[in-house]
């Protein structure tokens, strides 16, 4: 009996890895997934508003990036990075603070794309079904 015990718990703690490492993955890919829809769907100027999309685990980034990012590749590296580090059960967030961010989300700007946030999200939702 011992040993039927001892193999359960062994099965449950294997069990419980696996559940976690899912999770992970899940929430590394769709978390690629939203940066990259949310960075190469804002619009362009300077490129200010696509270097602050900020990915950051456990709460929402505050601060605002100095510099511009006008093809986001820097910003998709940097969310990456930090995607990296997840562990199982973390809370992801990804913020963008810039003071016009909900202007060009609203479409108030003359420039599409309206609604672009709106959009990444359900598309990331749609697929994670």
């Amino acid at each position: 009996m011992t040993t039927n015990l001892r193999d359960f718990t062994v099965g449950l703690k294997a069990f419980e890895a696996e559940v976690k490492a899912a999770h992970v993955a899940h929430v590394q890919e769709a978390g690629r997934e939203l940066l990259e829809l949310l960075v190469q769907g804002s619009p362009v100027d300077t490129g200010h508003f696509k270097a602050n999309w900020q990915v950051s685990i456990g709460r929402p980034a505050t601060g605002i990036v100095n510099g511009v990012d006008p093809d986001g590749a820097q910003t998709i590296a940097r969310g990456e990075a930090v995607l990296r580090g997840v562990r199982a059960f973390d809370s992801v967030h990804i913020t963008n603070n810039v003071p016009y961010g909900q202007e060009l989300e609203e479409g108030s700007v003359q420039r599409p794309p309206a609604a672009m946030v709106k959009a990444a999200v359900a598309s990331v939702q749609a697929r994670s079904r």
